[in-house]
């Protein structure tokens, strides 16, 4: 009887700690199955994806009036663990002789009368000093850009989906110094820029969006 005893005491012995064993390596390889499974991915701008768009205002009633910089450069970007990260060097360049409104009599004034009567203003620069939110995938950035002869920190909203990058921003031409161009542009085009109320006006604030598409290499 004893002899039977013993052998139900080991027999589940035995089965408790096999039993025990086999959850290990079950939970084991479900932890070694979650760690294959996560990837680790680097970002990259593509350079030739960079656009700059631009939004005027005319009329009292601030028409919108939009266009485009066919030439832009950036450099200075890097390959990083976010998508924001690899913007956090770069530098800009913008060939304003290259603005595209839709119109070309506009385009050619804006070209003359605009940038043609600033100070070295073939091209706009601009350089990131600062980006804020990176591991929340929006925020804010600190762009300095160069008009007129004058560089000046502008500030910038940004966010990712981690396939494109776009940064926005609205502002003042008076801070570079650019009213008599402003008001040089309005006077040629005094006629075109009557509301209703037969006032003629452009406004000193230009929306900026800077947009650029990535590339992801995931292992």
């Amino acid at each position: 009887m004893k002899k039977i005893i013993l052998s139900l005491v080991l027999g589940g012995s035995v089965a408790f700690f096999s039993s025990c064993g086999n959850e290990e390596t079950k939970t084991e390889e479900v932890k070694t199955e979650e760690k294959s499974t996560t990837e680790s991915c680097l970002y990259n701008v593509d350079p030739s994806s960079v656009k700059v768009e631009w939004t005027s205002f005319k009329y009292t009633e601030k028409a919108a009036v939009g266009g485009i910089f066919e030439m832009v450069e950036l450099n200075n970007t890097v390959e990083a663990e976010s998508a924001a990260a690899s913007f956090k060097e770069a530098t800009l360049s913008i060939n304003t002789r290259t603005v595209n409104s839709n119109n070309d009599d506009r385009d050619k004034k804006i070209k003359n009368t605009f940038f043609g009567t600033m100070e070295k203003t073939d091209f706009l620069t601009g350089k990131i000093k600062s980006l804020e939110g990176i591991e929340n995938g929006n925020g804010t950035a600190i762009i300095s850009i160069t008009m007129n002869g004058i560089e000046k920190d502008q500030e910038f909203t940004w966010m990712s989906d981690n396939e494109t990058v776009e940064f926005n921003t609205s502002l003042t031409i008076e801070d570079w110094n650019a009213k008599p161009s402003l008001d040089s542009l309005n006077t040629v085009c005094e006629d075109l820029h009557k509301g209703e109320d037969g006032v003629s006006i452009l406004w000193p604030n230009v929306d900026v969006k800077i947009s650029a598409n990535l590339t992801k290499n995931c292992k």
